[in-house]
């Protein structure tokens, strides 16, 4: 039950919000976008929100929605607004950019007309994916509202890295910075991201910083052990737990080497996810014994799981760990688990998991197989100052402080 004060305020606030991914899928920002507005819509606010059917992480159709068409429905209190999207099979190269500029296009109608008829105190966009920033300020400035641009994922960066599309993110920067300068609030999930918008043109005292939050409970050790046992994983085995997206930046190939470099027959490893690169673990690994893998699971499911491994796998690929800050890490930190996570060196995310992680470089799958041999035969012994800097983080990250800092602000801003 939600024991968070109301913010005092003369009406409740009116919000919008136009972000790609959203309720109900399972993993990613649209868990958080989802979230968010179902808090303001619980706290009093009026919510609307513009965005497409879900199709994260399995790049698949949800039988529940039409891609082809606009669909309206309402969500735990929230008015949302289905927008049609070109859905490719593999999000990548040109299939890519076409996908995100059929949502852009199918949800800028929508989104300016939602504009004038709410005329909301906020507009709220989120990236991924960019194409929602020239839309939210537009729809702000049609309604004379403030825009709150948060940002999980920065595509100019992610961009500059992949071939062929270097002269895309040069080309777009210019208009990114102008238009990230004219947002009202900028947030992000960590503070090297931060420090990046504001060399890419966000106004300093304007930028936040709002972490992934983690709602604590739930994830009771009891039930993961009664999900253990309907996955015929017995209690003496170790379990060893990747949980995610399983695309390309997720490091997902690391997979299969790894189960085939932890020699011990006792070990069971569960993979649960969906995404481009989940073709491949079937094929390599669907004959393993020790392997089990599943589909993304509901969250009271997905919470006992979390809480059944003894280790959690966090990986990383070499060339996104540098701005990177897994939402997964969240739930990991609520549960016993060892983490075993890989992180370059100097990076935020290392620097966050000092004393709380086994850290390894992105990339080694040896280094990162040992370290999960090692993490097996130590896992009965957590260190106290371990536990204690999991404890601290995990508070820091508390899903009622950081939403009702949110909320605070939008209400300071506005009455």
């Amino acid at each position: 039950m939600d024991t968070v004060a109301p913010v005092p305020l003369s009406r409740p606030l009116r919000v919008l919000m136009v972000a790609l991914n959203f309720h109900p899928e399972p993993t990613g920002s649209g868990v958080y976008n989802g979230d968010l507005a179902f808090w303001l819509a619980e706290r009093g606010h009026r919510v609307e929100v513009v965005t497409a059917p879900p199709h994260y992480p399995g790049w698949r159709r949800h039988p529940a929605y039409r891609y082809g068409r606009w669909m309206r429905e309402r969500v735990h209190g929230v008015e949302v607004f289905r927008c049609p999207i070109l859905l490719p099979s593999t999000p990548r190269g040109m299939r890519r950019i076409v996908f995100l500029a059929s949502f852009a296009a199918s949800a800028a109608p929508v989104a300016l007309a939602r504009a004038r008829v709410l005329r909301p105190d906020w507009v709220v966009c989120v990236e991924p994916t960019l194409l929602s920033l020239p839309l939210g300020l537009a729809a702000a400035r049609t309604a004379r509202a403030r825009l709150w641009y948060h940002v999980d994922d920065i595509e100019l960066v992610a961009a500059a890295t992949i071939d062929g599309m270097r002269a895309f993110a040069g080309a777009a920067r210019g208009l990114y910075s102008a238009l990230v300068a004219r947002a009202d609030v900028v947030s992000t999930i960590t503070e090297t991201m931060r420090e990046r918008l504001v060399d890419l043109g966000a106004r300093p005292e304007r930028c936040r910083l709002v972490p992934r939050w983690i709602e604590p409970a739930g994830f009771d050790r009891e039930a993961g052990m009664r999900l253990r046992e309907q996955l015929g994983v017995p209690s003496e085995h170790p379990l060893v737990l990747y949980a995610g997206g399983m695309g390309a930046k997720q490091g997902i190939e690391q997979l299969a080497p790894l189960v085939e470099c932890v020699e011990a027959s006792t070990v069971r490893f569960v993979f649960c996810g969906n995404g481009p690169l989940r073709r491949l673990l079937d094929e390599r690994l669907g004959g393993d014994p020790r392997v089990r893998l599943l589909d993304p699971l509901p969250d009271a499911e997905y919470r006992a799981l979390m809480a059944a491994a003894d280790v959690h796998l966090l990986l990383q690929r070499a060339d996104t760990t540098v701005f990177c800050m897994p939402s997964k890490l969240s739930a990991m930190l609520a549960t016993e688990g060892v983490i075993v996570a890989q992180a370059a060196a100097g990076s935020e995310l290392a620097r966050l998991l000092e004393g709380i992680a086994w850290v390894v470089e992105p990339g080694d799958v040896v280094g990162l197989a040992t370290t999960v041999e090692r993490a097996i035969a130590e896992r009965a012994h957590p260190r106290d100052q371990t536990l204690e800097a999991r404890r601290r983080l995990l508070a820091a990250w508390e899903r009622r402080s950081v939403l009702a800092r949110v909320e605070g602000e939008m209400v300071a801003r506005v009455d």
